[in-house]
C-alpha cells in the first residue's frame, strides 16, 4: 500500500510545493492579512500598485508567500475584479559586482511575454479612432515615459509588433536592449536604441503602459532571490540599480507594481543596501513596506497551528475519520496522522532553538515523521499506524535512540 492511501493524502507524498500550494497560507493569519491590506492601500492610495518588500530567512516561506500574492490578485474577486492585474512571478538571477540593470532588463522583459504584449498592442490600436494612424495612438496613450526620441521610436516599435516576421522579432530585440543596425532602424523607423538604464527602466514603464491601456489591467512583478542584489558592490553598479529602484517606487509610476523577495539571516541589517535607501524606503512608507516573515511560527501556539493547518491540507479528512472511527480511535481527524502528544512535541522542539521556527523545517520534519511512521507500519502490519510522540523523538533526537 502507498504512503498516499495508507494516510489518505491528498497526493504522492506528504510535501508542499510554494507555487502549486499558492492557494493557501500556513500560519501567520496576522501577516496574511497585513500582507491583503498592504495590497490594498497601495491600490488605494498614491502608489496606485503594490510595492513592497518582503524577506526572512532560508526557508521562512518567501517563495509561497509571493505564490500566494499572485493567487490572492487573481483568484480573489475583491481584487481581480476591482483591480486586475497582469502578474508575473520571477526571480533575479545571480549577479556579479559590477552588473548593471541592463543584466535585468531583459529577463523582465521577457517575463511580460512576447504574447502579452502583442495582444495589448493590437487591443489598443483597435481603439484607435479611424481618423488616427495606430502609430499616432500609440505615441499620444502607451508611451508616457522618457524623452520624445525614445517615445516616438517605442510608439513605432508597437506598431511593429502588430505584424508577424523579422520586423515583429526586430522590434521586440529592440523592447530587450539589443541596439540596431542603420537598415533595421531605417525598416522600422526608430530613432534611438535603448541605451544606459534610464531608457531601459522608462521602456519598461511604457509597456506596463500599454497593458494598462490595452488590456484595462496594471503589471505586477513578483521579484524573488533578491537578496542576489548583495552580490553588487562597484559603487557605481549600486548607485545605478538604487536609482532604478527609486525610480520603480516611485509615485509617478502608476502601471508598475513590483514585489521583491529577499533572504536575509539579520533582519533588515542584512538586506540589500539598494533596497533599503533612503529614497526607496520613503517612497514604500519606511518600515511599513518592509514584511518580515519571521512572525510566521514564533509562538508556540503559532507552531500548533501551522502543523494542524498543514495537515488538514495534506489529508484527506473525511477519509481520516472513516479510518480512525473503525480503529476506535480518538484522534481528531485533523490532527491525523500525528497524536496530540507527538503535535506538542514536534511544537516544544521547534521553540527550542529560533532557527527552527521556519516553515520549511518544520514540514520536512512532519514528512520525515510520517514516513517513518509508514516504514514501521508496513514492518508490522500496522494497519494505521499513528504518528506517535515516540516517532516524533526518534525522528527528532536520532542520537538518543538506543
Amino acid at each position: 500500500m502507498s504512503i498516499r492511501d495508507y494516510y489518505k493524502l491528498t497526493r504522492e507524498n506528504f510535501s508542499l510545493n510554494p507555487k502549486q500550494d499558492a492557494s493557501v497560507y500556513f500560519g501567520g493569519a496576522n501577516i496574511n492579512g497585513r500582507i491583503k491590506d498592504r495590497l490594498e492601500t497601495d491600490f488605494l492610495e498614491e502608489r496606485s500598485v503594490p510595492k513592497f518588500m518582503i524577506f526572512g530567512q532560508y526557508g521562512a516561506g518567501k517563495t509561497h508567500t509571493l505564490g500566494h500574492i499572485r493567487y490572492v490578485l487573481g483568484a480573489d474577486p475583491y481584487f481581480s475584479v476591482g483591480y486586475p492585474t497582469e502578474v508575473r512571478l520571477t526571480e533575479l538571477p545571480p549577479l556579479r559586482s559590477r552588473d548593471t540593470w541592463a543584466k535585468i532588463h531583459g529577463l523582465l522583459v521577457d517575463e511580460l511575454g512576447r504574447d502579452l504584449i502583442r495582444s495589448a498592442a493590437k487591443s489598443l490600436a483597435r481603439q484607435a479612432p479611424e481618423s488616427v494612424d495606430p502609430e499616432q495612438h500609440f505615441f499620444e496613450n502607451a508611451v508616457p515615459f522618457g524623452d520624445t526620441a525614445l517615445r516616438s521610436s517605442q510608439a513605432k516599435i508597437y506598431q511593429a509588433l502588430l505584424f508577424t516576421g523579422r520586423q515583429e522579432t526586430v522590434a521586440w530585440e529592440w523592447l530587450k536592449g539589443r541596439s540596431l543596425s542603420a537598415d533595421e532602424k531605417a525598416t522600422l523607423g526608430v530613432e534611438t536604441d535603448l541605451s544606459g538604464p534610464m531608457s531601459y527602466l522608462n521602456a519598461l514603464l511604457n509597456l506596463a503602459s500599454l497593458v494598462h491601456r490595452g488590456l484595462g489591467r496594471k503589471v505586477v512583478l513578483l521579484v524573488d532571490e533578491a537578496e542576489s542584489l548583495r552580490s553588487v558592490s562597484d559603487s557605481n553598479s549600486v548607485d545605478e540599480f538604487t536609482s532604478m529602484f527609486r525610480k520603480l517606487m516611485d509615485n509617478d509610476n502608476n502601471v508598475l507594481g513590483m514585489v521583491l523577495a529577499f533572504q536575509s539571516e539579520g533582519g533588515m541589517e542584512d538586506a540589500p543596501e539598494m533596497l533599503t535607501d533612503e529614497a526607496v524606503r520613503r517612497r514604500v512608507g519606511h518600515d511599513s513596506g518592509y514584511i518580515d516573515l519571521t512572525p510566521l511560527v514564533s509562538e508556540g501556539s503559532d507552531v500548533k497551528d501551522f502543523i494542524t493547518e498543514v495537515l488538514c491540507y495534506l489529508v484527506d479528512q473525511e477519509a481520516a475519520k472513516a479510518v480512525l472511527e473503525k480503529e476506535g480511535s480518538d484522534v481528531d481527524p485533523g490532527m491525523f496522522p500525528f497524536t496530540v502528544d507527538a503535535i506538542e512535541a514536534l511544537a516544544e522542539y521547534v521553540m527550542e532553538e529560533p532557527g527552527r521556527q521556519v516553515p520549511s523545517q518544520i514540514i520536512s520534519k512532519m514528512s520525515t515523521c510520517v514516513a517513518t511512521a509508514y516504514r514501521d507500519g508496513m514492518r508490522t502490519g500496522h494497519a494505521c499506524r499513528l504518528v506517535d510522540e515516540g516517532i516524533v523523538n526518534q525522528v527528532l533526537y536520532p542520537d538518543q535512540e538506543s
